[in-house]
């Protein structure tokens, strides 16, 4: 099990090292790949990342206040580790996941360069501080078990949850509108 989380640090370093740190609490340290820091000197982070993702399960895109900003800031950089991880992901058809910090929400497709256009019709988790949080990563490992098994897990109090169940119908036209 390989799961992949990318943030950008100006953006969302917090609250992506506090993910990070309870998803290892129950995945396991060698099950979640985090930072950059670990690409080796003297490797092409391109080559190095795109065989990192091709690797995983899933990918969580942590998404925070500022970060389509930011990606609209990089977007002629060809060193934007985010756009090399999510690109990488969708092209092998990797699930990825947003996941929303902060007060973001998912970027709509016309605000996302085409190489990530997917990315904004993907179901995406809220990991919000504050009260909810312990709910809210509750909520996004049991979403990743499902992922990873094929099958709701054993933590969903008895509830089943389809392995890729969205919003209810009026939520999805609604959510595709806006993405338009």
């Amino acid at each position: 099990t390989k799961i992949f989380i990318c943030y950008r640090r100006e953006d969302s370093a917090y609250p992506a090292h506090q993910i990070y740190r309870d998803l290892v609490d129950h995945f396991g340290t060698e099950s979640v790949v985090f930072d950059v820091d670990t690409i080796p000197f003297g490797i092409d982070f391109r080559d190095y990342l795109n065989q990192e993702v091709s690797k995983c399960d899933v990918l969580l895109a942590v998404i925070g206040d500022q970060w389509i900003e930011m990606l609209n800031q990089r977007l002629n950089e060809p060193n934007d580790f985010i756009r090399i991880e999510i690109k990488a992901a969708l092209e092998r058809k990797i699930p990825v996941v947003p996941v929303l910090v902060g007060k973001a929400s998912v970027p709509c497709e016309k605000d996302l360069p085409q190489e990530l256009a997917g990315l904004a019709y993907k179901q995406a988790a809220e990991v919000r501080a504050g009260s909810d949080y312990k709910h809210h990563l509750k909520r996004l490992v049991n979403g990743l078990e499902n992922i990873i098994t094929g099958r709701p897990s054993a933590q969903n109090s008895g509830r089943v949850v389809e392995k890729g169940a969205g919003p209810s119908p009026p939520e999805s036209a609604e959510k595709i509108e806006k993405h338009k």
